[in-house]
Parts: C-alpha cells; structure tokens; sequence
C-alpha cells in the first residue's frame, strides 16, 4: 500500500485533495452509490486527460483514500498549495478545471459552494476568465456527448435538481408569511380581527398566486379551460430545452426552468378551476 501511494507525485495529491473537496460539496456523494461511482470515473477521466495514466491505480487508491476521511477538506488550505502550483501547461490547467465540473454538475447543477470553489481554483493557477469560457464550451460538448454520464439521465437530474431548488425558496416564503402571521395573533387585537385578517391574508394569496399563473402562460382570468391547455401546450413546445442546446448551457438551463414554470402555473389555475 505504501508502496503504491509513493509513486503518486505531491502536484497528483494536490489535485485529488481538490477533486476531493469538490465531491464532498455534491450532495448524495457516499450516500448514491451510482452517483458516487460516476464521480470516480470522472475522476480517473481528469488524471487520463492531465497524463496520469502511468499510476492510476495509486492515483483512484489514494482518491478512494483522502475521501474516505470524514473530515472536511479547508478550503483556504486548499488555495495556499494552489497558489503555490505552478505550470504553465494550458492542457493540464484546462483538464483539472473541466475534471472540477464534471464533478460539480454530477448531481445536476452547481451549488453556490462548489461555484466559489471553481472561482478558487480558477485564480490560483491563473486561467482568465475567457480560457475558462472556452474551458466551459468544452466541458459541456463532452457532457453533450456522453463521455461523463448518459445525457438524459443528466438532464433528469438537473430537472430534479430545478425541482428541489424551487421548492426551498417556495417553503422559505411560506416560513416568512408563518411568522408574519404568528407576530400578528400574539398582538392585544380581538379575536374576530384576526380571523378576518387570516381570512383576508389567504384570499390576497390566492388571488396574488392566480395573477402569477395567468400572467405566466399570458393569458387573462376569463380565459377558458381549453384556451389555458392550449396555451400550455404552445409555451412548452417553444421552451422545451433541447431546442435550446445549440445556444449554451445558460439557455437551456433557462428554458428549463421556464418549463416548470409554466407547468406549475397550469396546475395552480387548473385546482382553482376544479
């Protein structure tokens, strides 16, 4: 065993520590198994391409090793040794950044975190923001083709992804209305004020939540049944995402999130209907 990690150089430890810390910001990392699996392979993938293949197996052994550790990897460590690497090799800094984002976009999308991280790294061994927008172009025809997962099942991630990201802001504001109602029952009003006020506050949110809805599929309160189907069908015929994956992650990423958008606004006028 010791044998083996001797033969991984200290530049290949660095890049694993990172690699690492990136993993450990995916949620579902070491709890998916299948996820967990694809990140290994993304790994192995990034040494490949950075010319690791001479010790691969000491490289994923000590890979397997550093993120089998419970304790979390400091980021600011992590940029002192950064800064501190040098190469002046373009192949290699661009292998080692797309490596950090077919890691950060394994579950689906990028978490605020693993952005910082990507930012981190990106200024510690000095890539430009226009090196790293062609490193993203290449990242995302390789994603498109396959090589880091099967693309729909990528695409079905980041959906969910979408999906649970929505609904956290979703229950933040139902935490933020809670409280606000909360404050008001403990104040010295009657009894009867603040059954009309909760009366009136559901109302105003309801009405609030139609005005959205109709206002996302453009359509008018008075509209009926079939014209509300019809229009939903034709704006998700227009924002379907494939149909936008000539224009950049950026757009399709858009059209997606239009898309839910779009359903959720049907299904809000379509319970009020029914």
């Amino acid at each position: 065993m010791k044998l083996i990690l001797e033969k991984v150089s200290e530049s290949d430890k660095l890049m694993i520590r990172t690699f690492v810390a990136m993993a450990k910001l995916t949620p579902d990392y070491h709890v998916d198994k299948k996820l967990t699996a694809q990140i290994g392979d993304m790994v192995k993938s990034a040494f490949r391409e950075m010319g690791g293949v001479k010790y691969m197996d000491a490289i994923m052994e000590e890979f397997h090793r550093v993120s089998r550790q419970g304790n979390t990897i400091k980021v600011s460590q992590l940029q002192d040794e950064l800064d501190r690497f040098e190469t002046k090799d373009f192949q290699f800094k661009k292998e080692f950044m797309i490596g950090l984002l077919s890691i950060a976009y394994a579950n689906g999308n990028l978490d605020e975190n693993q952005g910082k991280l990507l930012d981190m790294v990106k200024k510690s061994i000095g890539m430009t923001d226009f090196a790293y927008s062609r490193v993203e172009t290449m990242f995302w025809s390789r994603m498109r083709t396959g090589k880091y997962m099967d693309y729909e099942e990528f695409k079905k991630r980041r959906f969910e992804w979408n999906e649970r990201n929505y609904k956290k802001k979703e229950s933040g504001y139902r935490r933020e209305e809670s409280y606000s109602q909360y404050n008001y029952s403990n104040s010295n009003n009657k009894q009867e004020e603040r059954r009309e006020y909760k009366q009136s506050s559901s109302y105003s949110r309801v009405s609030t939540e139609l005005e959205k809805a109709y206002s996302v599929l453009g359509l008018s309160p008075d509209a009926s049944v079939d014209d509300i189907k019809k229009m939903k069908r034709e704006l998700l015929k227009k924002y379907h995402p494939d149909l936008y994956s000539g224009k950049g992650e950026r757009a399709v990423e858009e059209a997606t999130i239009k898309s839910q958008r779009i359903n959720q606004a049907y299904e809000t006028i379509m319970k009020m209907k029914n």
